[in-house]
């Protein structure tokens, strides 16, 4: 028996200034059906993304703690990457990841983010924004290519030179994902997947 798959809900494609005015006029009364039927959009879509966003902040979170990792090297160009379970690269329509939980009137920047959802040491949840490009690589690496492979191939797909820009760019967000303690190192030649 197959199943039919569903569309996507719809999305709203709308400046946030808009919604706004929209907003505005509920006080001085009922809004016209067009204006009430982009403002339901804009409040479905916005709560489904922010509920995404804290399903994954909920699973990372109650993940079972991981195994020990495999033996470890230094990390090198030829070598795929060791990551710290559990972890999740997420991309959205909206950065209702700057959303402040506590300000109900705070309004997300419709712009399309790419968030690392990882667990720290504490085992709390914390979110990373990415450049596109550091996603892209990072997609790669959690596939398990090498870190050359891994940079090589984000940067043709973004059409992006791999440039002294981008080397300096990869080593300082891998320092800093190593400080954070979800690189772990690189997975030695013949073990692992």
């Amino acid at each position: 028996m197959s199943r039919r798959r569903q569309k996507p809900p719809r999305r709203i494609q709308i400046p946030i200034q808009e919604l706004s005015a929209i907003v505005e006029r509920t006080r001085s009364g009922p809004l016209p059906e067009a204006e009430h039927a982009t403002l339901k959009a804009a409040v479905e879509t916005l709560a489904r993304l922010t509920a995404e966003l804290e399903l994954f902040d909920f699973t990372i979170g109650v993940a079972p703690r991981p195994e020990p990792p495999p033996p470890l090297a230094e990390v090198s160009a030829e070598l795929p990457l060791v990551f710290a379970e559990p972890k999740r690269l997420i991309h959205l329509e909206w950065a209702v990841n700057v959303v402040s939980r506590e300000d109900a009137a705070d309004e997300p920047e419709h712009r399309p983010v790419s968030i690392l959802v990882y667990r720290d040491s504490a085992h709390v949840s914390r979110f990373l924004e990415l450049t596109p490009l550091a996603a892209a690589i990072l997609e790669r690496l959690f596939a398990g290519d090498s870190l050359g492979a891994a940079m090589v191939s984000a940067c043709e797909s973004r059409q992006h030179p791999l440039d002294d820009d981008v080397l300096t760019g990869a080593a300082r967000l891998l320092a800093d994902l190593a400080e954070r303690g979800v690189l772990l190192g690189a997975r030695e030649l013949g073990v692992g997947p």
